[in-house]
């Protein structure tokens, strides 16, 4: 089993540097778990924050830490990045209202147990998955951080009608 994390090439490369994103990690318990997210979306509650780290992206440092610190999650890193520009545009659009641009970014919203609100972040956001037992990484040939789908327009719409 691999849980050396002071051989961090695999992930680094995984995420890039790519300084126009915000990347974010969450750890998974199995591979199964990390295909799905990776061809339909991640589910998260709240603002995307709630469930994902957001890192700077390269930092061994901050990546050992994550790795170390969620370790109990499990052994399956997925890397989530988002294009600034998005970001700043549904924020902006938002900054009026109680609503976070995570929110606006969803491609299913569903209303979960306790009264609060499930979304399902667009899978072109998911770049791939770190395996941490192989010590491999498999990218998502759907990715595209930049990518602005017409279901975000109707999601801010509602957001702001509320």
């Amino acid at each position: 089993m691999y849980d050396n994390h002071d051989n961090l090439e695999v992930l680094q490369e995984l995420i890039g540097n790519h300084p126009k994103t915000l990347n974010y990690l969450h750890n998974t318990s199995s591979v199964e778990v990390a295909e799905e997210i990776m061809k339909n979306g991640f589910r998260f509650e709240g603002y995307i924050e709630f469930t994902c780290d957001l890192i700077s992206g390269y930092d061994p440092v901050e990546l050992r830490y994550f790795l170390q610190t969620r370790s109990r999650y499990g052994k399956y890193t997925l890397v989530i990045q988002i294009g600034e520009e998005l970001i700043e545009q549904y924020s902006k659009l938002l900054h009026k209202s109680k609503h976070h641009f995570s929110e606006a970014l969803a491609i299913k919203t569903e209303e979960g147990p306790d009264d609060e609100n499930i979304y399902t972040l667009a899978p072109n956001f998911i770049k791939g998955y770190y395996d941490q037992k192989k010590n491999k990484h498999v990218k998502n040939p759907d990715f595209d951080a930049h990518k602005d789908l017409p279901v975000f327009r109707e999601n801010l719409d509602k957001l702001l009608n509320q």
